[in-house]
């Protein structure tokens, strides 16, 4: 595996992770949140659910880089509709 291609494993599951793990934790404790919903947006409060940042992150994490890749050795351009 190359140096980019981590790069580019990385960059497609952090985002997954962070919200999907986020919305998790909200829904475990929306007593807490139900008042105020906008505090889920909020960093500094509450943290973020295993479960749901694992989910979050196993399905970009696995499929972008792999179409990432597939792009940058075609070209420029995508070969296809479907990059999988």
């Amino acid at each position: 595996m190359r140096r980019d291609d981590l790069l580019f494993i990385v960059l497609g599951v952090l985002p997954g992770a962070v919200v999907l793990g986020r919305v998790g934790y909200g829904l475990l404790h929306a007593d807490w949140y139900a008042p105020d919903w906008r505090q889920l947006l909020d960093p500094s409060t509450g943290s973020v659910e295993l479960t749901g940042a694992v989910a979050g992150g196993r399905s970009p994490g696995s499929t972008w880089p792999r179409c990432w890749t597939r792009r940058s050795r075609a070209g420029s351009t995508w070969r296809s509709g479907r990059c999988c």
